[in-house]
């Protein structure tokens, strides 16, 4: 029971200055009150949350009732909200608190004024409900946390970080600004990694970071914290296949586009799954002809000799690809050849040759088998984006993708857990929802 009790209280006045008065209280109504209850439900137990404020002062009312309800723990109690009794600010900010969510009330409840209900012939009482219950669908700050929380689950991540922006701008709950804009920088953080911008993605997984750990946030943290390792992996491998340097063959952003098809599988969107699907489809030969010794933007003199002492058929695919013009001359006038000139079925071929012939160490032949059924998958002859089976098939096609690559040690990817896939993600979004 909230109660206005009789204190001395301040007052801003016109000129920006303070004044003192005597603010009257309402613990004589209290105790009647109390009286009456316990006459009417014995077993019924009241606690008083005293409030040292002008009762009609919505914003004291608002703090002074956050301090009053967080002190009594409630835990998981059910709660009811009775809107009826006290000025009209006290029922304000029990609404707008009811709203927020420190209440999460079961129920709101209204007492209706009888004694204005009189039939218009008879002039008699109407016989009226006296209590009836408030419509909670009209609460907003939960129903936008929700949202939040609904568009992160969808991987519609640009909505979420909008929607998060306005729970961090009109929240009454008490630090959940300050939590949601550090959601907020998650959220933007996977739209650029979505998007590809992989540096901005991680300036900004390394503000969120911060944040997190200044919100106390620790198990987003510890959610969103494999997620920055491997963004930072991934730029790494990135850099060390720039022009000029080693033609670096690391697993990042074979397990990056992989990840990317499960989130547009998961979010129904067929397009941006069946783009991100191709990209890892010739990701996945690339890592082939790597495995074989060869670099697929250009195979030199040296490297032509060693395939050929592999495989004689493999060689001539290769000149017969410079032969058709994709050569140039390389450093000192040797010739090289650009296997990404390639059609697909021409370099995916070349890639079942070396299996066959035992170049590929770990891919037999019938493990390469996955690259032609995929690639029908993939390719097919319709330009209309995959919906309903045709886009779980592309998730099924990739997966089957992933399972050719490998580390240095010759572990298969954990498609179950790859960083920033789904499940991943639904890992970040149900600790978000326990901290927000």
């Amino acid at each position: 029971m909230a109660v206005t009790v009789e204190h001395p209280h301040q007052v801003e006045l016109e000129d920006g200055t303070l004044g003192a008065y005597q603010q009257a209280g309402m613990e004589e109504q209290a105790r009647r009150l109390e009286e009456e209850l316990g006459r009417r439900a014995p077993a019924l137990r009241t606690v008083r949350v005293p409030l040292r404020v002008n009762p009609t002062n919505v914003n004291e009312v608002i703090e002074a009732l956050q301090q009053g309800l967080g002190a009594l723990q409630l835990g998981q109690a059910e709660v009811h909200v009775h809107l009826t009794s006290g000025t009209p600010a006290m029922m304000a900010a029990l609404m707008f608190l009811a709203d927020a969510g420190p209440l999460a009330p079961a129920a709101i409840w209204q007492v209706l004024d009888p004694t204005a209900l009189r039939d218009l012939r008879s002039g008699a009482l109407l016989p009226a409900r006296r209590v009836q219950r408030v419509h909670l669908g009209y609460l907003s700050e939960r129903a936008r946390v929700e949202r939040s929380l609904a568009l992160l689950r969808g991987m519609a991540f640009r909505a979420a970080a909008q929607a998060l922006d306005l729970v961090s701008e009109r929240s009454l709950v008490e630090g959940r600004r300050d939590r949601a804009r550090a959601v907020g920088l998650v959220a933007r953080a996977w739209e650029r990694w979505d998007a590809g911008d992989f540096p901005r993605a991680q300036q900004l997984l390394i503000r969120a970071n911060r944040a997190l750990r200044l919100r106390r946030m620790t198990k987003v943290r510890e959610a969103v914290d494999p997620q920055r390792e491997a963004l930072a992996e991934l730029l790494r491998e990135l850099d060390a296949r720039a022009p000029a340097r080693s033609s670096g063959a690391g697993l990042a952003l074979v397990r990056s586009l992989y990840a990317a098809v499960l989130r547009r599988v998961h979010a129904g969107d067929g397009f941006g799954a069946a783009g991100l699907a191709r990209m890892l489809f010739d990701e996945v030969l690339d890592q082939c002809l790597r495995r074989a010794g060869l670099t697929p933007g250009h195979v030199d003199a040296a490297e032509l000799a060693r395939l050929g002492r592999v495989s004689p058929r493999a060689r001539a695919a290769v000149e017969l690809a410079g032969a058709g013009g994709h050569g140039r001359s390389g450093a000192g006038g040797r010739a090289v050849i650009n296997l990404r000139a390639l059609g697909r079925t021409a370099r995916r071929e070349l890639v079942e040759e070396l299996g066959r012939v035992g170049a590929l160490e770990g891919l037999t032949a019938d493990r390469l088998a996955v690259l032609k059924r995929a690639q029908n998958v993939l390719f097919p002859p319709s330009a209309r984006p995959p919906a309903g089976p045709r886009l779980a098939a592309v998730g099924e096609a990739c997966t089957g993708l992933i399972a050719l690559t490998s580390d240095p040690d010759h572990r298969e990817v954990d498609h179950e857990s790859v960083p920033f896939g789904p499940r991943s993600v639904l890992a970040v979004v149900e600790a978000i929802e326990r901290e927000l």
